[in-house]
């Protein structure tokens, strides 16, 4: 597969994120992706079982609820590739079993609370325990929203909806991207980190030379040149962000507006593909970096737990998750927001072999697995259906496989 880059915006490349006291520590104080990262070989081999994707938390939305916000992680023996970080993931992840010194790479599908409260957490707590560490945590997520496209108007920054009369929140810089959120993130862990370093490593160990831990290196996830806050979601291909010796990761812009970027991300092994979508409605690029693969584990929501009168006009929020995410059905048109196909409808038209249900809202379990089986078996889908609960388990070798 070649990499057509010629649509890619120079400026999400280049970008250097903060500089001066923000940058301090960081492995790589740019931030661009400059190319498809390759990492270096590494040492262990995959075990005959192969991959297996491991839902460390499947609740939807930002409340607090019975099950731990969104994240995932593709783990082989010895090998681990995270998929976003809700609030809970440095629990999960041990609850799950899972090293941290078998980390290699990190991905965020968007900026959103419940998929990023527990990122920064997650190395703060465990970097200390490390003690084969030599190499920085690669972490692949959004730029900024107001760094691409046209610029705002009046008073109003681009990468934010207008709202007349509403203040901004750090007005210098209203919409960070992940690499300055990490450089902002680290100076508020200044101390933390500064006292064990001094106090609780280990005898005789020492961080790598030039390397303050938490061992994060943030990069942004390039984009097409036409992307930008006003028009999140153009059809463009699929982004190669990540190589290495066991896996090929690449991403696709989703349209979770007013979020921008959000990204869904693709992992190809030989044994096997997995496409994570993030919050999208279905879109085109969706459909694209999905097709045929073995699994897609796909955001859903139960519209008539959220509609509870479909005739009163439509508040943001109940807006916001009619359009922006994808639905446990067939979504016909409502008020303003267009109709779309429900889960069960993307899973048949990008052919995946098995469909695993997460980021469900509700998320509380009051919505029975039956009811989501029913309504994706409706509309035709004829592949595996599992319905996420936290730290479930999925191997590859376990689900129905599309023919090579």
């Amino acid at each position: 597969m070649s990499l057509d880059l010629s649509g890619i915006d120079r400026r999400s490349v280049l970008r250097s994120g903060l500089t001066g006291v923000a940058a301090i520590g960081m492995a790589s104080v740019g931030g661009g992706v400059l190319r498809p990262v390759r990492a270096p070989a590494y040492a262990g081999v995959v075990g005959e079982e192969g991959p297996e994707v491991v839902l460390l938390g499947t609740c939807g939305g930002p409340v607090p609820g019975r099950r731990f916000h969104t994240s995932s992680a593709l783990v082989f023996r010895d090998a681990v590739y995270l998929v976003d970080a809700g609030d809970g993931l440095a629990h999960q992840f041990a609850q799950a079993g899972l090293r941290f010194d078998d980390l290699r790479a990190h991905f965020i599908t968007h900026l959103h609370s419940d998929h990023m409260a527990g990122y920064y957490s997650f190395y703060l707590l465990n970097w200390v325990a490390s003690r084969h560490r030599m190499r920085p945590v690669e972490v692949f997520g959004p730029g900024r929203a107001d760094g691409h496209g046209p610029p705002g108007h009046g008073d109003f920054p681009a990468g934010l909806p207008e709202v007349p009369g509403l203040p901004l929140v750090n007005p210098q810089l209203p919409t960070p991207g992940v690499v300055e959120i990490t450089g902002y993130e680290r100076q508020a862990a200044a101390y933390d980190v500064n006292i064990r370093l001094r106090d609780g490593l280990p005898e005789g160990r020492t961080p790598p030379e030039g390397l303050t831990p938490p061992l994060v290196e943030p990069h942004e996830v390039p984009l097409a040149r036409q992307a930008n806050f006003r028009d999140p979601c153009p059809q463009t291909p699929p982004v190669k962000v990540y190589e290495d010796d066991l896996v090929r990761v690449t991403a696709a812009l989703v349209y979770h507006w007013p979020v921008f970027p959000a990204f869904a991300y693709r992992f190809d092994t030989e044994h096997g593909s997995v496409v994570f979508s993030g919050d999208t409605s279905p879109v085109a690029n969706l459909y694209g970096l999905a097709h045929r693969a073995d699994m897609l584990v796909n955001e859903a929501v139960y519209a008539p737990q959220i509609l509870k009168d479909p005739g009163t006009p439509l508040d943001p929020v109940t807006r916001h998750v009619l359009s922006a995410h994808t639905q446990y059905a067939d979504q016909p048109a409502i008020q303003d927001v267009p109709a779309h196909d429900g889960v069960g409808t993307v899973a048949r038209k990008a052919e995946v072999g098995t469909l695993v249900l997460n980021h469900l809202l509700p998320g509380d379990g009051s919505v029975p697995d039956q009811v989501w089986t029913d309504a994706i078996r409706k509309v035709g889908y004829q592949g595996d259906v599992r319905i996420g609960n936290d730290l479930m388990r999925i191997p590859l070798s376990t689900v129905l496989r599309r023919a090579r």
